[in-house]
């Protein structure tokens, strides 16, 4: 969607022809769209694989057969072992392709191996910073198994949370979080746990989640933050009686008029809503996030390419972001480390 999106609007101006095939087609409209001519499609192997059963479509390979550049993003991902056969047969019908573009944020190894075994002439265009997290990236380590947490994890998280939105930062505008987990199955048990128990508004989002919907929860993280309206000056008349100073109704305690009116401006600024998206990986990886300037991560994640990707949400070009990643007694050595590689602008794969 978010790609499909991102060249219609370039397609526009090109004069070019972009169609989305995805679950929500109808065979008919795909049919109409392919006889007027489509320059950019964009879908998944797997859908382009049925083709082959749409029965009112008679020679699928003659139009297969028309592409001549075919893209591959996430590729890591779609050359992996669970990917790769279907994503071979897909490139292999397109037998007059002059061009083969894998795109990947991450080289793992076993994805270089692939890419060295099926294509030996590649090659490879990478930039400097590969497997680098960003310079301006801020990274917290939280020891949940210090006081007052106590070993409890859910603990640590809300106090996290509360200081994100109660600090300094992003004033005037909505602030953002995501907060990623290693199991689909923590995603609802943890949002479930922080609004009963913590009273923080927040949304679980995993692969149980149709399509619609996590389009429709996530529509709010990929557009810029929304700003918030000023605060509007309070008339302190209609609560406290005429003078310099104002007393706070059911107390003994005075403060000068100006103080009070300064402080609440700024608790109104500071207290700035803050949009809560619990997740696994599934969210890792593409999606171009806007103005997400923090990230939690409550498990550790399990390898050094999965740590790229969910730290990767924030600071996103050239933007500042930080990461707090909760620990305990069984995270490991290499985990507790990453702020001084981060320091050192050390490759992590």
């Amino acid at each position: 969607q978010q790609v499909y999106e991102t060249l219609s609007e370039l397609g526009k101006e090109a004069g070019l022809n972009v169609y989305k095939w995805d679950s929500t087609t109808q065979y008919g409209d795909l049919l109409e769209h392919i006889k007027h001519n489509i320059d950019i499609m964009v879908t998944t192997p797997n859908k382009l694989n049925s083709i082959h059963n749409i029965k009112m479509i008679t020679r699928p390979d003659r139009i297969l057969s028309n592409v001549k550049f075919a893209i591959v993003d996430e590729a890591d991902t779609l050359m992996d072992p669970s990917w790769l056969d279907l994503t071979l047969q897909c490139t292999r019908q397109f037998k007059n392709m002059n061009h083969l573009i894998l795109c990947s944020a991450t080289i793992p190894n076993e994805f270089n191996k692939t890419l060295t075994k099926l294509f030996p002439t590649v090659e490879v265009i990478t930039t400097p910073r590969l497997h680098k997290l960003a310079k301006r990236l801020e990274f917290k380590i939280i020891d949940s198994t210090l006081n007052p947490f106590k070993g409890s994890m859910i603990k640590t998280l809300s106090q996290i949370l509360y200081s994100i939105r109660q600090d300094n930062t992003e004033p005037g505008f909505e602030k953002r979080c995501i907060v990623f987990v290693n199991e689909k199955s923590e995603v609802k048990l943890l949002a479930e746990k922080l609004t009963s128990d913590y009273k923080i508004d927040c949304i679980g989002l995993s692969s149980e989640n149709t399509i619609e919907e996590r389009l429709s929860q996530v529509k709010e993280f990929l557009s810029e933050p929304r700003r918030l309206s000023e605060p509007k000056n309070m008339d302190l008349n209609n609560i406290v009686t005429p003078g310099k100073t104002v007393t706070i109704p059911g107390s003994n305690i005075s403060i000068p008029r100006n103080e009070l009116a300064t402080t609440i401006s700024q608790k109104s600024l500071n207290a700035s809503p803050l949009k809560i998206l619990i997740c696994t990986d599934l969210l890792a990886r593409g999606l171009n996030f806007q103005g997400v300037r923090n990230i939690v991560l409550y498990d550790v994640p399990k390898t050094s390419i999965d740590l790229v990707h969910r730290v990767g949400r924030t600071a996103r070009m050239s933007q500042s972001g930080r990461v707090f990643m909760i620990t305990d007694k069984k995270t490991k050595s290499w985990a507790k480390g990453l702020p001084k590689v981060i320091k050192n602008n050390v490759t992590l794969v």
